[in-house]
């Protein structure tokens, strides 16, 4: 989660724990790692900052284009359509997220340091490139596609995989006795101890789509 590498990997720089984050910052780091694996891409905390500032509006955090000129979102919603957001907050075990965060104090006019990654470590990237060419419609997106994207375990058929046609007519794959169900191919992205230092410890989805079918991952033009 991008969330996790961001409060682990700067927090002697911006420390910050995800209830401190209003909702349409979570919008924008649920948008950005969807897009980055539906593109086939490890989600980058160096490609998100550099797209992305953080910036304190009192009482909570949130993320505002680094450049206003650039971005890999389009169509941002300009403010939460759930007005009584703040009344539906609620306790979790701190075990159930995998990673250490930190609670970030703030006066109510002080200003986030920021400054973001230096432009040699971006520019080349090849995330970077195709997000800024193809910048993703920031919408709603299906269950389904977050489960196969493993964001999700949020699946009642676990024998039934779920993939989508581009018109959007829901195909679900049939798991044979041979394979895991859709919970135990995801579940270890959601047990991490902590984020990996490896990339190559995020855990990717493992199952093709059903033949004839297109990647939900596809955005329509």
């Amino acid at each position: 989660m991008v969330i996790l590498q961001y409060s682990k990997e700067h927090s002697q720089l911006s420390p910050i724990h995800i209830s401190q984050l209003h909702p349409l910052g979570l919008v924008k780091l649920r948008q950005f790692e969807f897009a980055c694996i539906a593109l086939g891409h490890i989600p980058e905390l160096v490609v998100f900052r550099a797209f992305f500032i953080l910036v304190w509006k009192s009482p909570f955090f949130t993320f505002d284009r680094r450049d206003p000129d650039v971005s890999c979102l389009r169509d941002i919603p300009a403010s939460s359509k759930d007005k009584d957001w703040k009344k539906k907050f609620f306790y979790i075990d701190s075990g159930v997220i995998p990673g250490e965060m930190h609670w970030k104090e703030m006066g109510p006019k002080e200003k986030v340091k920021d400054e973001g990654p230096l432009e040699d470590a971006f520019v080349a990237n090849a995330l970077y490139t195709r997000l800024c060419e193809r910048p993703f419609e920031c919408t709603i997106i299906p269950k389904g596609a977050l489960v196969m994207a493993g964001m999700s375990l949020l699946w009642r058929e676990l024998k039934l995989y779920p993939s989508l046609r581009r018109d959007d007519e829901a195909v679900n794959r049939v798991l044979g006795e041979q394979k895991p169900d859709v919970l135990k191919i995801h579940m270890g992205q959601f047990l991490l101890p902590a984020v990996p230092a490896d990339p190559s410890g995020y855990i990717y989805p493992s199952l093709p789509p059903v033949e004839g079918v297109a990647l939900l991952f596809q955005r329509r033009n």
